[in-house]
């Protein structure tokens, strides 16, 4: 993804909150991780790698925490699902204790001391039909009683709470049986009949009788999970109803590489 990294501020305690807030309703609006610009990197309190994944096929993942705090933290996991993912109508629901059977993640409590690294292991204990979308998030919290320093003097772990903006990895479980079905609707509209998500990079719309490599290709950078639409920007409706074929390039999520995809044609070019 281009937006890779979250970073993070040390303000008080009215200030995290409100910038909290602001956090939770910019993601609302993106699958794509997002960086908050402006941000010198000394000021972060921890770093989160990678800012996506992908649950491989025994339906496991890992996710590396690191310090860049000079003193300990408790940090707080959660997860949430994305449903419709990619759409204007997205919204992601909250999994409590970051336990689910389709996803796991573990830890979801544990303390980083300054300068460690820590592995956060996510797990899918049911591989869904069709590929899910996921948000993982990590953040800084205040720490459990039992483990604060009552007298104020040489903590070993931070009691501040609210004052760290949140990390959001962006997380995908894929299905059981990968199936790649994208079929045109209307002149500009097609719909992902199959079980993967499709990462878009280019359309092309392909003269009758020619290969291919004859096509004339226009960019157009869009992401389609399974049962839903996608309206293509690049071309007219009337320029892909008078095309022979259309054809996507997209990219191959095992391999990263760019693969062509003739479209399913169930609209009439008469």
């Amino acid at each position: 993804m281009d937006e890779s990294r979250h970073q993070s501020l040390r303000h008080n305690i009215s200030l995290g909150q409100f910038y909290k807030k602001k956090i939770a309703g910019i993601l609302r609006f993106s699958l794509i991780p997002m960086t908050f610009l402006g941000i010198h990197s000394a000021c972060a309190n921890m770093s989160v790698y990678p800012m996506e994944v992908a649950l491989n096929n025994q339906g496991a993942a890992q996710i590396q925490t690191l310090s860049q705090s000079g003193e300990a933290q408790f940090i707080k996991v959660s997860i949430k699902k994305i449903e419709r993912p990619a759409t204007p109508f997205e919204k992601e629901i909250a999994v409590n204790d970051a336990v689910s059977p389709s996803l796991i993640a573990t830890p979801d409590k544990f303390a980083l001391a300054s300068g460690s690294q820590r592995i956060i292991r996510l797990i899918s204990l049911q591989p869904p039909e069709k590929e899910t979308a996921w948000r993982v998030y990590f953040e800084a919290v205040g720490a459990p009683d039992e483990l604060k320093d009552k007298s104020g003097q040489d903590n070993k772990i931070s009691n501040q709470v609210g004052i760290n903006l949140v990390w959001g990895v962006l997380v995908h479980i894929p299905p059981k049986t990968p199936v790649l079905s994208l079929r045109q609707l209307t002149g500009s509209e097609v719909k992902n009949n199959g079980t993967v998500r499709i990462v878009i990079r280019e359309v092309g719309i392909c003269p009758q009788g020619k290969m291919s490599g004859s096509c004339e290709w226009k960019k157009e950078h869009a992401t389609v999970y399974p049962d839903e639409t996608l309206t293509f920007k690049s071309w007219t409706p009337a320029q892909l109803n008078s095309a022979h074929e259309i054809r996507i390039k997209y990219v191959d999520q095992n391999s990263k590489s760019l693969n062509e995809y003739a479209i399913e044609n169930t609209v009439s070019m008469f």
